[in-house]
């Protein structure tokens, strides 16, 4: 059993001329937000933790669709970076990277410059510019895609940015790092295939224990970004998903897959050889999506990203956590699914 992908989308009934309530976070989805009038509401998972809202300016040809949702790893600068590259991916046109302008701002939740902004024009198709703006709400993040078929870019960045302050917001609960633009990093990580370890109860129990979210927090703090991350894009990167490296380590990195929220964290591990009294190297992968934190079998080097990346698609975990739930489950996979190390 691999990662479950996520379920279909549910419209959420809501009279379009009524405020909608999110009670997770206490975000209002008005019916009219600058100019823009609410078309639609839907939960794209399960128990309202992945919601969009789409809305439109007829006049301007203009469409808003706003994203929030609990993100594996809650952070700005990160998704923004993906977002970015669904923009290239050239499903609206051709994205004119070159004169896109990125503007970091403070959100309505009141975190200081913790949004991140990017708008940029298009050609080749019909829209004429198009753009993205994401800031943290804790554990959440609030993501706005604007795309216009007759506003020029500067326009956009206007309405995208008047949008996103009239958003009916709640103050945020706890502060956030200020965003940045992704750089390319200076160098890759090693490709190298890694052996897996194969896993024990005692395995399935750690991993457990690093998945799961203590039952006080009124947030998950695993999916909260160290306040000292300074991502760098490793050219492993691919449109399909971006690999980050904090400050350029080659120890560890995460795996953000596509750009709603799924995202894989490897690196050393110590608490393992602690409770088995083994001085052998332990890698643990950590995959979190917006309602689940799985864990998977330990490595023994660094896994190199493809190993990464089939363990999401083909992998069997040996524990996974609920958001929310008080349960564990624990799911030891067969001896085939791992080897002992040599």
């Amino acid at each position: 059993m691999a990662t479950p992908l996520p379920a279909l989308c549910d419209p959420i009934v809501a009279p379009v001329d009524a405020e909608w309530y999110h009670g997770l976070t206490g975000y209002a989805f008005e019916p009219e937000v600058a100019g823009f009038a609410r078309l639609e509401i839907q939960d794209l998972g399960k128990a309202q933790l992945d919601i969009s809202s789409t809305y439109s300016d007829e006049a301007t040809q203009t469409e808003a669709t706003v994203y929030l949702f609990h993100a594996g790893l809650a952070d700005a600068s990160v998704w923004h970076d993906r977002i970015l590259a669904t923009m290239a991916s050239g499903k609206l046109g051709t994205l004119g990277t070159a004169a896109a302008n990125t503007t970091i701002f403070t959100p309505p939740s009141g975190q200081p410059d913790a949004g991140i902004r990017t708008v940029a024009p298009l050609s080749g198709e019909s829209a004429r510019s198009t753009g993205v703006a994401i800031y943290p709400f804790a554990d959440w993040l609030l993501a706005v895609r604007m795309t216009s078929h007759s506003l020029q870019a500067a326009d956009l960045d206007t309405r995208l940015s008047a949008f996103v302050t009239a958003f009916s917001a709640p103050h945020a609960p706890i502060g956030a790092a200020k965003a940045y633009a992704i750089k390319a990093c200076d160098n890759a990580l090693p490709q190298k295939t890694a052996k897996i370890y194969k896993p024990t109860m005692m395995d399935a129990l750690l991993g457990a224990t690093i998945g799961a979210a203590p039952k006080d927090e009124t947030y998950d703090s695993g999916a909260l970004p160290a306040k000292d991350a300074d991502w760098c894009r490793d050219p492993a990167s691919t449109a399909d998903y971006g690999v980050y490296r904090s400050k350029g380590t080659r120890k560890h990195y995460i795996v953000a897959v596509s750009d709603a929220g799924m995202t894989a964290s490897v690196g050393e591990e110590t608490l393992s050889g602690l409770v088995n009294e083994s001085s052998a190297p332990s890698y643990q992968m950590i995959v979190r999506t917006v309602d689940h934190a799985y864990a998977y079998p330990r490595f023994t080097r660094l896994p190199s990203v493809k190993q990464v990346m089939t363990q999401i698609i083909k992998g069997q975990p040996i524990s996974s956590a609920t958001r929310g739930a008080a349960e564990t489950t624990i799911n030891l996979p067969s001896p085939t699914s791992g080897k002992d190390s040599d």
